[in-house]
């Protein structure tokens, strides 16, 4: 008798908790449902967002211009001004320099009128002589530098809802082959260093975001050596110098202001956006010596970026077609906001999961209490 009272209470102690998890899974479910609405009506609004939707792993084609620099001759930097002036800046370590140290304020804090960075100089030895012969570094120089122009492609991840580029061996200037009929420029004519990489290059690319100053908003960049990025032309992240692989990043703030830093050490850097406004970000990277690695990542946390499917200049075949709307060969351009489509993290998608597997908890606890109430009633009838 005893046996059969405790199987009725706790079939009853079992249908109480099913209910109470019943009612805690349909309010739930009915939040998503809610959130869901409200996001897919957003969606639909924008009609012209048509890659909204973005699916876990899709790419975004990035234009990129590189610039493949000479090695400068390994003149004696001691034992003349004129040499200095010379300003030697790609190859040091197999020159016998090696101070691999982070140096800041090597440019401005403002892009120039045509979108370049400006040199105000170095102080250690691998950057003496850079303002003398800086104009080589984004620009085509004959006899110094020559301008290939390419793409890379960020890969969107639905768990982190950013953009991301990565790779830790980023050597895009290897496969280049020059002939002798191209006159006096031989990139690299001392071929490439012991590694069997080209390490002396540079890059600028530019991807144009919405603002949407949610507090969310972050862009992180991992990179060696001199790397700056500048946001309403504006330097936020100053990684100068020659240097291991750093880690940078800044945020967009719910006022608008910009914050960035390094290894977290945030500051404001006296950039503020304007709400539903635009900005680029433009990106300027160097890797000019064999002593040490080459890595370039970058990622775009829960940012906006406009991309279009109009062909760009030095583009050819763009991923799953879609493109950043940005020419880094006439940086002066960047498509307008009524002519681009918008990548934006699939919320929609993470919702229609969330309901789906709220609804089969539900479900799991109807059954559970189902079979306690025949367990209850078997049990009832026994006494």
């Amino acid at each position: 008798m005893k046996v059969r009272n405790l199987g009725f209470i706790i079939s009853l102690l079992v249908i109480g908790a099913s209910v109470v998890g019943m009612i805690a899974g349909v309010a739930q479910m009915s939040q998503s449902v809610e959130e869901l609405a409200v996001e897919m009506t957003k969606s639909q609004a924008d009609v012209i967002l048509a890659s909204a939707n973005v699916e876990n792993e899709a790419s975004v084609t990035v234009p990129i211009l590189y610039y493949d620099q000479k090695m400068d001759d390994c003149v004696d930097l001691y034992s003349s001004v004129a040499h200095v002036a010379d300003g030697r800046q790609f190859e040091w370590s197999e020159c016998g320099y090696q101070n691999f140290v982070l140096e800041e304020e090597i440019v401005g804090g403002e892009l120039s009128s045509e979108f370049l960075p400006v040199a105000v100089g170095g102080e250690v030895m691998t950057n003496r002589g850079i303002k003398y012969d800086f104009s080589r570094w984004f620009s085509q120089v004959d006899g110094k530098s020559k301008s290939y122009g390419s793409t890379i492609n960020l890969i969107y991840d639905a768990k982190t809802a950013s953009l991301k580029y990565e790779n830790n061996a980023f050597y895009p200037l290897d496969a280049l082959t020059m002939s002798a009929t191209e006159g006096e420029w031989m990139p690299r004519n001392e071929s490439v260093n012991n590694d069997g990489h080209n390490h002396l290059f540079t890059a600028n690319l530019g991807v144009p975001i919405q603002v949407l100053m949610n507090g969310s908003e972050r862009f992180e960049i991992t990179a060696d050596d001199d790397t700056w990025v500048f946001v309403d032309n504006k330097l936020v992240i100053d990684l100068g110098g020659i240097h291991e692989a750093m880690k940078a990043a800044f945020e967009i703030r719910n006022t608008g202001e910009v914050y960035s830093g390094i290894n977290g050490n945030f500051a404001f850097a006296g950039v503020k956006l304007e709400e539903g406004g635009s900005a680029v970000i433009r990106v300027y990277h160097a890797d000019r010596d064999s002593g040490t690695d080459s890595v370039f990542n970058i990622a775009l946390v829960n940012m906006v970026p406009n991309i279009t499917n109009t062909t760009i200049a030095n583009v050819s075949e763009p991923s799953d077609g879609m493109e950043i709307a940005y020419d880094p060969s006439n940086p002066s351009y960047v498509a307008p906001l009524g002519e681009s489509l918008t990548v934006k993290p699939n919320r929609g998608r993470a919702l229609k999961t969330a309901v789906t597997v709220q609804v089969m908890v539900v479900g799991v606890f109807a059954v559970v209490a189902i079979l306690a109430v025949s367990v209850g009633l078997r049990a009832w009838k026994k006494r």
